[in-house]
């Protein structure tokens, strides 16, 4: 997780410590660690802060879906990382992909045609 966690120029301590604080304690280091290597092999930012509020998001969708946070947060990270919004339906979560593509691309000074992947994810 370090080596990857550098390679995406991110801290794996610090990428450790927001998952744990967010998850509340119901996710072991093992998955929390093989979590954030798939989040970041998919395209998501290696940052502890974006990562914590996932985690968040997923404790909270998989307690009102009858998941645990760790398959929330897996099928958060892979419906983020493959841009898949049935993925993420499944958690309640639905997003309208071109509106919000617009305006993030607004804070960009560029169009939602001139994002890059990295920057849809």
């Amino acid at each position: 997780m370090d080596q990857l966690a550098q390679q995406y120029d991110g801290n794996a301590q610090a990428i450790m410590s927001s998952l744990r604080q967010m998850s509340g304690g119901t996710v072991d280091d093992m998955s929390l660690m093989l979590a954030s290597n798939r989040a970041m092999m998919l395209g998501l930012r290696a940052d502890a802060d974006k990562m914590g509020q996932l985690m968040e998001v997923a404790r909270f969708r998989g307690r009102a879906m009858g998941l645990s946070t760790a398959q929330a947060f897996s099928d958060i990270v892979t419906g983020i990382g493959r841009a898949s919004p049935l993925i993420l339906d499944n958690l309640g979560i639905v997003i309208d992909a071109e509106n919000t593509y617009r305006e993030y691309a607004s804070t960009l000074g560029k169009t939602a045609d001139e994002l890059t992947e990295v920057e849809k994810k």
